[in-house]
């Protein structure tokens, strides 16, 4: 990973910084009333992405909506138009491949990405071997504690609701009032409400292996890394944001002036002062010195100074996996 810093930063990190290489941190919200009720946290997405496509800075962006064949199914496509992007907001809990949506790329393309955190790490490691990918103006990486197989989303719907799938035809992950409420709507109009934080302990038990040893939980390969804001009760539908690279900081500030977003510096405990930041960053630092000590398969990063390698069960001569 020290490898991909330089390659998409040109410098490498202090030692123990623990957010990442950035430039800038941030907190903000769409300044579009409607965006902003309509996002997960504030809709900041959504306005930056669609004010760079009314610009005319990129042709499209990566996001994640829901098929029209399944509409449980979260699916990744890129959105051409306003109304594509802004039908997309608010968190998606449903694992998808980013990377396939890029086959529908056209030659002309000039594209944003939005990505969870291994999803980003995947697009600069094939961008630094010079695969070939379309051009990608701007890496937005979202700040992610886990996410679930779409089993978790069936689950909630069948098992919790007792809604048959076939009559689902509309489903939200964080709709209404922050945080939030699991919502189904049925093709007879009938609408079903789990809370968020309620929901959310039925969708981990659907937590794949690979998200329990990812130490990457702010996307620090983005350009700009964006989540919720947790730490502030006042500040309740805002985004924390992370601006990491010349690109990213440029772009942050040009739609803070063209009147997209709201954008006020942030101090990093408030940042870190997150559940995914203690729970992930450095709460799986726990389960990946167990996987390697049972040679199970973690991957590598490049401040290691989180996990615990001293203890009576640690075993001598054991090392991370590459």
């Amino acid at each position: 990973m020290a490898e991909l810093e330089r390659f998409a930063f040109g410098r490498e990190r202090p030692e123990g910084d623990e957010l990442g290489l950035h430039r800038s941190l941030h907190t903000g919200y769409a300044l579009d009333e409607e965006l902003r009720a309509a996002g997960t946290a504030g809709g900041w997405v959504t306005a930056l992405l669609c004010g760079l496509l009314e610009s005319g800075r990129i042709t499209g962006a990566v996001v994640t909506g829901f098929s029209r064949e399944e509409p449980w199914r979260p699916e990744a496509f890129i959105a051409r138009t306003p109304e594509e992007i802004r039908a997309a907001a608010q968190s998606k809990y449903a694992l998808t491949p980013q990377n396939l949506a890029l086959l529908d790329a056209r030659q002309e393309d000039r594209l944003a990405v939005v990505a969870l955190p291994c999803q980003v790490a995947g697009i600069r490691k094939a961008q630094a071997v010079g695969a070939r990918l379309p051009q990608i103006e701007l890496l937005v990486g979202l700040y992610c504690l886990s996410n679930f197989l779409i089993d978790a989303t069936v689950y909630i719907i069948e098992g919790v609701f007792g809604v048959s799938m076939e009559e689902v035809s509309r489903v939200a992950y964080r709709e209404g009032e922050f945080p939030g409420n699991f919502r189904v709507v049925t093709r007879r109009g009938v609408q079903r409400d789990l809370a968020y934080p309620e929901a959310k302990q039925h969708l981990r038990m659907y937590r794949p292996y690979r998200c329990t040893v990812c130490y990457d939980w702010s996307a620090e390969l983005a350009d700009i890394s964006v989540g919720d804001l947790w730490s502030d009760p006042s500040r309740e539908a805002y985004s924390s944001i992370v601006v990491r690279s010349v690109k990213g900081e440029e772009t942050a500030v040009w739609a803070a002036a063209e009147g997209l977003i709201h954008l006020e510096s942030l101090e990093a405990a408030l940042v870190t002062d997150n559940p995914g930041f203690r729970y992930k960053k450095r709460g799986n630092a726990v389960t990946i010195r167990e996987a390697r000590r049972h040679r199970l398969p973690t991957p590598t990063y490049p401040d290691n100074s989180m996990l615990p390698t001293r203890g009576r069960y640690d075993e001598e001569g054991v090392r991370p996996n590459t």
